[in-house]
C-alpha cells in the first residue's frame, strides 16, 4: 500500500515538470524580441551651415530665422558667420514687419544672439551691440549700459570698432564724471586718451585696410571680391566720421582740462607708450585740440608719431609746431616731406603756397620758386601769381635797384595779375583792383626820360626776379 502511494506521487511529480519544461519550452519559442528604438540621426553641422549661408547671401532671410534655431543648438561654434548671418535676418525681418509686437520679437531674438555670440566668440564684441541694441530700444536705464560699455571696454578696448559705440562710452562716461561719481581729474584725462587711442587705431584699421584695397583695385591683374568692394563703398565717409566723433568729445571735455594738466598727465606717461601709435596719436590730438601748441610733449608725440607713420598729416602737423617754435628751416623741411606724401594737387599747390609765404621775408628767390612750383602743380589756381605779383611790388631792398627800377617792377607785377585772372577767372575783381593800386606807383615818362629810358625799351632784372620788362607809353 505504501509503495503504492509513492508510485502515484512520483508520478504526479513528473507529470508537473514535464508540463512546466513544455510550457517553458513553449513560451521561448514563441516570444518575440523586444524591437529597439529608432534613433535621430546625429545633426549635421556643415551641410546645415552650408544651406544657412546660401539663404543668408541670397536674403531669403525667413529661411534664415527658421533654419538659425537648431544651427546655434547644435552648432554654435561652427562657424562665427552664423551669428553674423543671423543678426542681418532679425535686422531685417524687424525692419520690415510692421507688427510691434513682431518687431519686439525679433529684437528680443537679436539680444539672445547677442548673449549666444558672446558666450561662444568672447572676443567677438557681441556684448558691445548688446550694450547698443539696449540703448536703441530703451531696454535698460543709462547707469546700466554704462556699465556694460565699462566693463568691455576695459575688458578689450581695441573691440570697440564702431563710432557708434565709442561716441555713446563717451558721453556716458561723461555724465558719470559730471555727477561726481568717483572719478578723478587723472582718471577722466586718462579715460579720454583711452578713447581718443582708440578712435585713432579705428580710424587708422581701417585706412589701412582700405589702402589694401584700392592697392588691389589699382593693379590690372586682379579683381576685387564682392564682399571688397561692399566694404569701400560702406566705409568710403568712416575716416570723416571717427574725426567728428574726436572732435566732439575733445570739445565737450575740454572745459575739465588744462594745458598744464594735460602735459603733467602725458609727460609721466610718454616713455612707456612711445611705442604705441594710437596712444601717441590720441596725445598728440588732444593737445592740439586744446591749443597747447608750444607744448614740448606735443611736438615730441608728433616727432615720435612721424617715425612710428609717417604720412602727410603727421609731417603737415610738424611743419605747424616747427613754425610756432621759430624753427623755419626744420618747419620747411617737414611741409616738404608732406608735398611728398600728398598726391593730391590742389592740397600740393597749397603747401607749396605757405612754403613759399614762410620763404617771404626772409628769402624772397625761395618764395618765389615754391610760388611758381605751387603754379606748376596746379595750373587752374590764381593764388601764386597774385603772391609773385606781390614780391615785386613791394620794393625789393635785396637786388641792388634804384628808383626808376623798382617802380617800372610794377609793370611786371601788372602783367602777373593778368596771369592769375587767367588761370582763375574769380580773381577778376581783386586783379582790377591791384592793378588800380600798382598803376599809381609806375614811374612818370619825365623819370624815364632822365634815365635815358623810353616806351619799347626793354628792362632786365637779375637777383631773384630774373625776369624783364618792356616799358609803354608812360605819362
Amino acid at each position: 500500500m505504501k509503495i503504492k502511494k509513492a508510485l502515484i506521487l512520483l508520478l504526479a511529480v513528473t507529470t508537473c515538470f514535464t508540463a512546466f519544461a513544455q510550457t517553458k519550452a513553449k513560451t521561448k519559442t514563441t516570444t518575440k524580441p523586444k524591437a529597439k528604438v529608432a534613433q535621430a540621426p546625429a545633426f549635421k553641422c556643415e551641410p546645415a551651415f552650408a544651406l544657412l549661408e546660401e539663404k543668408a547671401k541670397d536674403k531669403s532671410y525667413d529661411d534664415v530665422v527658421k533654419q538659425l534655431p537648431d544651427l546655434m543648438k547644435h552648432c554654435p561654434k561652427f562657424n562665427e558667420q552664423l551669428y553674423v548671418y543671423g543678426e542681418t535676418a532679425f535686422k531685417d525681418k524687424e525692419v520690415k514687419t510692421k507688427d510691434e509686437a513682431e518687431k519686439k520679437k525679433f529684437v528680443q531674438d537679436r539680444i539672445a544672439l547677442y548673449d549666444a555670440w558672446q558666450k561662444n566668440y568672447p572676443a567677438s564684441g557681441a556684448d558691445i551691440k548688446r550694450a547698443l541694441l539696449l540703448n536703441e530700444k530703451s531696454l535698460a536705464k543709462e547707469g546700466e549700459v554704462y556699465k556694460l560699455l565699462n566693463d568691455a571696454f576695459n575688458a578689450n578696448p581695441q573691440l570697440f570698432m564702431d563710432y557708434t559705440a565709442l561716441e555713446l562710452y563717451f558721453n556716458l562716461y561723461l555724465k558719470e564724471y559730471e555727477a561726481a561719481k568717483g572719478i578723478t581729474q587723472d582718471e577722466f584725462i586718462r579715460k579720454v586718451g583711452d578713447i581718443a587711442a582708440q578712435i585713432a587705431f579705428a580710424k587708422n584699421t581701417i585706412e589701412d585696410k582700405r589702402a589694401v584695397l584700392h592697392k588691389k583695385r589699382d593693379d590690372n591683374s586682379l579683381v576685387l571680391e564682392q564682399e571688397e568692394l561692399a566694404y569701400l563703398s560702406d566705409t568710403r565717409t568712416l575716416s570723416g566720421t571717427f574725426d567728428a566723433v574726436a572732435e566732439n568729445m575733445f570739445r565737450a571735455a575740454s572745459k575739465y582740462f588744462s594745458c598744464e594738466k594735460l602735459e603733467t598727465y602725458y609727460s609721466a606717461n610718454f616713455e612707456k607708450n612711445k611705442g604705441n601709435v594710437a596712444w601717441i596719436d590720441s596725445m598728440v590730438h588732444v593737445l592740439t585740440f586744446n591749443k597747447c601748441n608750444r607744448s614740448d610733449v606735443l611736438y615730441n608725440g608728433a616727432v615720435v608719431l612721424n617715425e612710428l607713420r609717417p604720412g602727410y598729416k603727421s609731417a603737415l602737423q610738424l611743419g605747424y609746431l616747427s613754425q610756432k617754435r621759430n624753427k623755419t628751416d626744420e618747419a620747411i623741411a617737414y611741409y616738404e616731406q608732406a608735398v611728398a606724401l600728398q598726391e593730391d594737387s590742389v592740397q600740393k599747390a597749397n603747401l607749396y603756397n605757405d612754403i613759399a609765404a614762410i620763404y617771404r621775408v626772409t628769402d624772397r628767390a625761395k618764395a618765389k620758386e615754391f610760388a611758381l612750383k605751387s603754379a606748376a602743380v596746379n595750373p587752374n589756381s590764381g593764388k601764386p601769381y597774385l603772391f609773385i605779383a606781390g614780391l615785386y611790388a613791394s620794393p625789393p631792398k635785396d637786388c641792388g635797384l634804384g628808383d626808376f627800377e623798382v617802380k617800372a617792377l610794377k609793370l611786371l607785377a601788372i602783367e602777373t595779375l593778368k596771369k592769375a585772372e587767367l588761370a582763375e577767372p574769380k580773381y577778376k575783381p581783386t586783379v582790377a583792383s591791384l592793378t588800380e593800386e600798382y598803376t599809381k606807383g609806375l614811374p612818370t615818362k619825365k623819370e624815364a626820360k632822365a634815365v635815358k629810358k623810353g616806351k619799347g625799351d626793354i628792362i632786365t632784372y637779375g637777383c631773384w626776379i630774373n625776369e624783364s620788362v618792356t616799358l609803354p607809353k608812360l605819362k
